[in-house]
């Protein structure tokens, strides 16, 4: 009898909004893994979802035209939801 056995990577999402500092949805803000070319946009309500993660430690980079870019260090070992907000530039 021949027994198999394989290990799965677990995959995990990690989600969010992307807001002012006045609570104002940021929709096409680019959301960046740093370092790889996993980036993806917010949609119209500021949301953002990155799928088919491994669990770590990752750092984002925030972007939108008027604000300060800003990176987030984000611990990852389940599926989480973040809120990120910038700040206008001067």
């Amino acid at each position: 009898m021949l027994i198999s056995t394989s290990v799965v990577a677990q995959e995990l999402s990690l989600s969010g909004t992307v807001k002012d500092e006045k609570g104002v949805t940021l929709a096409g803000a680019s959301v960046q893994i740093e370092n790889s070319s996993r980036i993806t946009v917010a949609d119209e309500f500021g949301r953002f979802k990155l799928d088919k993660l491994s669990s770590g430690e990752y750092s984002l980079r925030i972007r939108f035209l008027g604000y300060a870019d800003k990176t987030e260090n984000i611990s990852l070992n389940e599926n989480r939801s973040v809120e990120i907000t910038l700040e206008e530039s001067v």
